[in-house]
């Protein structure tokens, strides 16, 4: 008989939620369980930072947690652990440092800081400090995903809701890789997997790509031909993908300039 799981996974969806996001939600989702025996996945509530789905099929608990270790689920003081390392994104950011979701639930909500200069010595280890408009070369903005520790060394700040964490392992290899490639990459946040994809073909640049990176269900990034400038990418997609944003990481200035400022 078939097993039934229910449980809600951080994932969150800033686009306007119609049929076809619904429908490209449940594909992508069934796409990573495709060794699970699973019959059906439904989506039962959207919210602004979970969404709640029902699996059915005998490794429905499988496939519910192996989800909710994927992308994050709701969480309680008790589930967090200093050694552990947690998936979220960002929720909002300022001129020193970004602010990221992992799922924490009132009353025990907070938000994780992670100033700027976590990223450059994570990434390049070397400790500077870099303002908004040197780490906006990262492309990393709101929505953006990462996966982060939490630094109990560091005092909880109790008024404003924020414990200090750093990027994870898994995060900083990802720029590396980003950065050793030297080649340009569009960040796409708020479209989907095939909305990206007609986007491009629509525009005649599929020849100027190398391939799409899905960094989450609305998150991608572009990997540009070398010669292709990312930057000139965004003009030609912009009308496609209205409700996306845009940015750009370009290795080669990203890694000239953090390595040569103050």
């Amino acid at each position: 008989m078939p097993t039934r799981a229910v449980g809600k996974i951080l994932l969150p969806v800033y686009v306007p939620v119609n049929e076809s996001i619904r429908y490209s939600l449940i594909v992508y989702l069934k796409s990573l369980m495709e060794d699970l025996d699973i019959d059906d996945i439904d989506i039962l509530t959207i919210e602004k930072r979970f969404i709640e789905i029902v699996i059915t099929g005998s490794d429905a608990r499988i496939a519910l947690n192996f989800l909710q270790r994927e992308f994050g689920k709701p969480l309680k003081w008790e589930d967090i652990r200093e050694e552990l390392t947690f998936r979220g994104f960002v929720r909002a950011m300022n001129d020193y440092a970004v602010y990221v979701d992992i799922g924490l639930l009132e009353p025990d909500f907070f938000k994780i800081k992670i100033p700027f200069s976590n990223f450059v010595q994570r990434i390049f280890r070397v400790s500077k400090k870099i303002d908004k408009e040197l780490f906006s070369l990262f492309g990393v903005r709101q929505y953006f995903p990462l996966y982060v520790k939490l630094d109990f060394n560091r005092e909880i700040d109790e008024q404003k809701r924020i414990i200090y964490g750093c990027i994870a392992l898994t995060t900083a290899r990802m720029f590396r890789k980003w950065i050793s490639s030297r080649l340009d990459r569009l960040i796409i946040l708020g479209a989907t997997r095939s909305q990206v994809e007609k986007a491009i073909k629509n525009t005649g640049h599929l020849r100027d790509i190398v391939k799409i990176e899905r960094l989450g269900f609305l998150e991608h990034a572009v990997i540009c031909k070398w010669g292709t400038s990312a930057r000139g990418l965004i003009p030609e997609l912009g009308p496609f993908l209205p409700y996306a944003s845009f940015s750009v990481l370009m290795p080669r200035l990203l890694k000239k300039t953090i390595m040569h400022s103050n």
